[in-house]
């Protein structure tokens, strides 16, 4: 049974918290960059020479301009990514909480958000495939393909949090705040245990 050199285990034992930690950031960014991305940007249908279009836009050569008559699936693609970017940044708010404050059970709320996240952003995306399909001569453009990517990462994201929240829940660990008043206690108790000597 192969064993960790010492040096590493150590280094993985006082640099393992960061990184969970860092990790977690990374991901709630990431989902979120990627997600408003492929939403905000008119690259959904690909028109060839006819340009590009997007769920707000329809582009011709240079010139962008609005949707004016915007189909029903469309509409409904609309309303489902808004939802699912709306529950996205409630996890991310309440990942923020529990990252800060050490409240290994908002994990499961992080996980949960995210969840209805990848839902709402799946049916979005099943409907504009429908969309898509109906376009004769139209292909995907690079925005719908980064909007299958977000998904994919959210639900990474929800299989993470799952784990992480089971996992501290076994393990408790210090929280941020606790860690950057841990030497200022410290520093308490000492100067508290040379005053008591100084009175003897």
């Amino acid at each position: 049974m192969a064993v960790c050199p010492e040096p590493a285990g150590k280094w993985w034992q006082e640099h393992s918290q960061s990184l969970r930690r860092i990790l977690e950031v990374l991901l709630s960014f990431g989902c979120g960059v990627l997600n408003i991305i492929s939403f905000g940007s008119p690259y959904w249908l690909d028109l060839g020479e006819n340009g590009h279009m997007g769920l707000w836009q329809n582009c011709s050569n240079t010139k962008c301009q609005g949707l004016s008559n915007p189909s029903g699936a469309v509409i409904g693609v609309r309303a489902m990514l808004c939802m699912s970017l709306m529950s996205g940044l409630i996890g991310w708010a309440v990942g923020m909480v529990a990252l800060i404050a050490h409240k290994p059970r908002f994990l499961f709320t992080v996980a949960l958000a995210f969840g209805i996240q990848a839902f709402l952003w799946f049916i979005g995306l099943l409907v504009y495939t429908k969309e898509l399909k109906s376009n004769k001569g139209a292909s995907q453009g690079w925005s719908y393909s980064i909007g299958w990517l977000g998904f994919f990462l959210v639900v990474f994201s929800v299989i993470y949090y799952v784990f992480a929240g089971v996992y501290r829940l076994k393990k408790p660990q210090s929280s941020v705040i606790q860690q950057i008043y841990a030497p200022l206690t410290q520093w308490d108790d000492v100067s508290s245990s040379d005053s008591e000597d100084d009175r003897l």
